[in-house]
């Protein structure tokens, strides 16, 4: 029996369906998303006030006339508050291919998303400088998760976003994170 938010799904598939017809269903959205590290390669996972529910990194959409980088960038902003240069971000690390969202996206149910992953490796004064935007749950404080963890929280206890455990489980992110030797991953 599908769940709730699997017919929820459906149901907006379909109209969607018969709204827009098939055209609708090409629709692709270039998704940025920038992966925290400390000085220990932990990541940095806030919880989401808005759907979807769960654990994120920050991510978001790419907006017409800006470049990856200038969107990854903003994002972080808006996400944390932290304001870098897009030239500090390193990346993108992968460009995935095309991927139908987990969940229905805010802007159509009927997407698939491309994440341009960023890493990006913040100094020890920075984490103070952090200021949670309007998706975060601000009751629940962020955590920083090793590699490990990351594995780990797949299950109850730390529930990730679908769009941030695909990032996270990407053998390009899994092989940068693993990247110990103070050398930068190799940029696809």
């Amino acid at each position: 029996m599908p769940s709730s938010s699997e017919q929820d799904r459906t149901r907006a598939r379909e109209i969607e369906q018969a709204l827009f017809g098939e055209a609708r269903a090409a629709i692709l959205h270039e998704t940025v998303a920038i992966v925290m590290l400390d000085a220990e390669r932990r990541v940095f996972v806030f919880r989401r006030a808005k759907p979807p529910p769960g654990w994120t990194i920050p991510a978001g959409h790419w907006e017409h006339g800006e470049t990856a980088r200038e969107a990854a960038a903003r994002e972080l902003r808006e996400e944390t508050g932290l304001e870098v240069e897009p030239n500090r971000l390193s990346g993108p690390v992968v460009a995935t291919p095309p991927v139908e969202a987990p969940v229905p996206c805010r802007r159509s149910s009927l997407t698939n998303h491309r994440y341009h992953v960023f890493l990006l490796e913040v100094a020890a004064h920075e984490w103070e400088q952090l200021s949670l935007g309007p998706e975060a749950d601000l009751e629940t404080a962020p955590v920083r998760l090793s590699p490990g963890d990351i594995a780990g929280a797949r299950g109850d206890a730390l529930p990730l976003t679908p769009g941030t455990r695909f990032v996270l489980s990407h053998p390009d992110i899994v092989a940068a994170l693993r990247a110990t030797d103070g050398t930068k991953p190799t940029i696809s």
